[in-house]
């Protein structure tokens, strides 16, 4: 019986221990960047053209106006992602705009909210693509999971990045 008692201490422990990891921590944050040889107009035309879209989005399935014109700042659309089987919706608010420079948006759903803000820089006849991320758990369980899954977030984010990086060289 004592050995069960301590299994059941030992397991509310972990929970407890897990859990208080999402009371403590903040949003976690990271950067994917991509180098293509294109000039920053190339790339960012490239990259805001949605007929790209599902071509370097893992598992992107569309976007659909809430309101406000395409590019530009204070419009709302739903983008829709399948993963795994499991499709997401979220809503994206674009944030600002600056073409051939920058552009940022935040996504939204009932999980977390993820601010991405994307910056075209000119280097040579290259152009450097940046992109912050900063993700926000919803509530104590999701900010704890995110804490361990920022690394494969990064990684996962890189992937799709490569793939845009590709489709922007096949262009030139």
């Amino acid at each position: 019986m004592k050995i069960l008692i301590r299994i059941i201490q030992a397991i509310t422990a972990l929970v407890l221990l897990f859990l208080s990891i999402g009371v403590f921590s903040g949003d976690v944050t990271y950067t994917n960047s991509i180098t293509v040889n294109a000039s920053p107009q190339k790339a960012y035309q490239i990259f805001t053209d949605s007929n790209n879209t599902e071509k370097w989005l893992t598992g992107f399935k569309s976007f659909e106006n809430i309101k406000g014109e395409p590019l530009t700042e204070g419009s709302e659309w739903w983008v829709t992602i399948e993963q795994d089987g499991e499709v997401m919706k979220m809503k994206e608010v674009v944030t600002k705009v600056e073409p051939n420079k920058h552009f940022a948006f935040t996504l939204d759903n009932e999980m977390m909210t993820v601010d991405i803000a994307i910056d075209f820089v000119a280097q040579g006849n290259k152009t450097e693509i940046n992109v912050n991320n900063r993700v926000s758990g919803k509530n104590i369980l999701w900010r704890s999971m995110f804490v361990f899954m920022t690394s494969a977030m990064q990684s996962h984010s890189q992937k799709d990045y490569d793939k845009l990086a590709v489709i922007i060289n096949e262009h030139e």
